[in-house]
């Protein structure tokens, strides 16, 4: 599920339901195509799956987060020489300019005060050549009615807003989109449709009720996560991510929205 501290909403993957692995560990799995043995930097990096993902293709891997709970878990479930963490504010990175190869950032910038400093940041900390990897949910997946559902979600954009976004901070993009099936469209907006009403009640029943959906959920969705296999597929002008487990359902509705830019050589 994902949790909140201090304004931070983050995964836990071992109370996640098998779209909610699938989704976000799939991302990283899709980052590692652009990492070459060197140095990467994972920003909001939570509890540190991701960074442990993309160690495996690094010299080194740095791991930055906000949260110093989300730091102090990671260092201390961590065991590889080749991962450090780092708690920094993303609108500062405290790195010295183009110092990584990759810098990723999942799920960040929807989160975000001011994403274009995001993004510059970003971008003075890759070396040319390099490459940037960012995603974001897409807007429109949700109905209408339940856009305002998250409280953390400070922007969201659909895919020609961010588009023009990033290409203003980062230059030359490719895009790439996750789907999950119909069927878990339909069921993710009734939830976040069911969560919406519930704001009716008063505080300590509204609490106990989507504790008691929290339950529901993963005792319906939850399955042993499977992610082998890229699950990297083309579509048209558009190259598509599928997570395991998620079936293609077209361009009009994506659940995620993901950038990479690559860095030119001397830029």
């Amino acid at each position: 599920m994902q949790k909140a501290k201090l304004g931070v909403e983050r995964i836990e993957l071992d109370e996640a339901t098998r779209g909610e692995y699938s989704l976000n560990t799939m991302r990283y799995v899709f980052a590692t195509r652009y990492a070459n043995s060197g140095s990467i930097l994972d920003i909001a990096c939570g509890t540190g799956y991701g960074a442990s993902m993309l160690s495996a293709r690094s010299k080194f891997c740095v791991g930055a987060d906000i949260d110093s709970d989300a730091i102090k878990r990671s260092k201390a479930a961590c065991d590889n020489e080749r991962i450090s963490f780092v708690q920094c504010d993303c609108h500062q990175l405290p790195f010295r300019r183009d110092a990584f190869e990759l810098v990723t950032s999942m799920e960040t910038i929807e989160h975000l005060a001011d994403p274009q400093r995001f993004l510059q940041e970003l971008a003075g900390c890759v070396r040319g050549g390099g490459h940037v990897v960012i995603s974001t949910p897409n807007r429109g997946y949700k109905a209408p009615w339940v856009r305002d559902i998250n409280p953390y979600h400070l922007h969201e954009w659909v895919p020609e807003e961010i588009e023009s976004l990033a290409r203003e901070a980062l230059g030359d993009i490719d895009m790439y989109f996750q789907w999950p099936s119909v069927k878990q469209r339909v069921l993710d907006n009734l939830m976040w449709t069911v969560r919406k009403s519930l704001r009716l009640m008063p505080r300590p029943i509204e609490a106990l009720l989507l504790e008691m959906l929290r339950w529901a959920k993963l005792f319906v969705f939850r399955a042993a996560p499977k992610t082998n296999g890229s699950g990297l597929s083309s579509n048209g002008s558009f190259k598509v991510t599928e997570a395991n487990g998620f079936n293609h359902a077209g361009v009009k509705r994506p659940q995620t929205i993901v950038i990479v830019a690559r860095k030119r050589p001397g830029g």
